[in-house]
């Protein structure tokens, strides 16, 4: 509801409609399920801002026969994966796919001449169990009729009948854009995403969270993070001019997003078989002669290397940098404690407890040398320790 007051504020003309329907048809009264009949357009702002921002981020079905889907092949055994949020925004489903557009979903059930296929709107999914209520003919989902909110005409601060609503919101934005800048809000929408991935991730098999991760890495990945997308780009092109850039951008964001989608269940790996060490009694042997600094390198999940360690009784600290948001900080070093490490907060101040770590030689300090923090790789830091 949040997001359907945030979209009526900047929309006047829409917010004045929905208190406009509400006080013909309820006077001043409690709305109920016999009253949506009259709400028609009260319930197409709901079904408008469920389209914009679905409450289901990832829905992922597993195939149980082989099967043709749009010229692809998918064998049994398959994963597709469905983000209602690209499938709500497609341009070649929707007509301004991106405007806050609530008369799409009035019971005419179209918009500028374009009927809304069956399947294109899936806010809660689609199939067997989909409310049987929240079925139209043409439509692929709708919000479940005893799910509403109950509406009252309402008077006070700001514009009558719309809590929230600023008096002076101003007219003709394009309010499914105007949540900040497009960087904040892809960084909400990447927050949201890993938020919402996290514990279904944890949960399933290994092989399905590899599937995941690939499918994220196909389309979600680069979408989200167009500036990263660019950079590496031109990374490539002058650092690895003989590479076909498009295989090799398709190749980095399957890794990133394998990354990403290992990381609820890694403590795992171990005790799974996935973890092949090279090297190990070079290393544990050093160990009783003499102090041990790792220097890793981000190439695939950095976290595989701590659990090592730890498995091998090398007991490892981290030189690690704050991850960008607190849920990841969070989660990351809950994982990191409980595989067996701990962690030194990187920067210059990370100087001593380092040193003392290489001099008590009861542990192993582990250093990424291409860490990258306020514009600067840390990989110098190596000639300070």
């Amino acid at each position: 509801m949040a997001w359907a007051w945030f979209l009526l504020s900047q929309a006047p003309d829409a917010a004045a409609r929905l208190q406009a329907e509400a006080a013909a048809a309820l006077a001043g009264r409690a709305a109920g399920f016999a009253d949506l009949p009259a709400l028609p357009f009260t319930r197409a702002v709901v079904e408008e801002t469920l389209r914009l921002y679905p409450p289901i981020l990832l829905l992922a079905r597993v195939a149980d026969h082989d099967i043709e889907i749009g010229g692809h092949q998918l064998r049994r055994g398959g994963i597709v994966m469905e983000v209602p949020w690209l499938l709500h925004r497609h341009r070649a489903l929707w007509p301004q796919p991106d405007h806050f557009v609530p008369e799409r979903f009035l019971p005419n059930g179209d918009f500028l001449g374009a009927p809304i296929p069956r399947g294109a709107f899936i806010p809660f999914g689609l199939g067997p169990r989909v409310h049987r209520r929240a079925i139209r003919p043409g439509r692929g989902g709708d919000l479940p009729g005893d799910a509403g909110p109950a509406l009252r005409p309402a008077a006070g601060a700001g514009r009558p009948g719309v809590p929230g609503l600023p008096a002076d919101a101003a007219a003709g934005r394009n309010p499914a854009d105007a949540a900040g800048p497009p960087g904040v809000r892809r960084a909400a929408l990447a927050n949201g995403l890993e938020r919402a991935l996290h514990q279904p991730l944890r949960l399933l098999p290994t092989p399905v969270v590899m599937a995941i991760g690939r499918a994220l890495g196909r389309r979600v990945a680069p979408a989200l993070y167009p500036v990263q997308d660019r950079l590496a780009r031109a990374a490539f092109r002058h650092l690895r001019p003989d590479l076909p850039l498009e295989p090799a951008m398709a190749a980095m964001w399957r890794n990133l997003a394998c990354t990403f989608a290992e990381m609820p269940r890694f403590l795992r790996f171990w005790d799974e078989g996935r973890i092949e060490v090279s090297g190990a009694e070079h290393l544990l042997e050093t160990r009783r002669h003499r102090p041990v600094l790792l220097a890793g390198l981000h190439l695939g999940n950095p976290e595989v290397l701590g659990l090592a360690l730890a498995r091998l009784g090398a007991r490892p600290v981290g030189v690690a940098s704050r991850q960008p948001t607190a849920f990841r900080e969070r989660i990351i070093t809950e994982l990191r404690l409980r595989g067996g490490g701990r962690m030194i907060q990187a920067g210059h101040h990370a100087l001593r407890p380092a040193l003392r770590v290489l001099a008590a030689r009861e542990e192993t300090l582990v250093f990424w040398m291409d860490d990258y923090i306020g514009g600067k790789v840390l990989a110098s830091m190596l000639f300070i320790l």
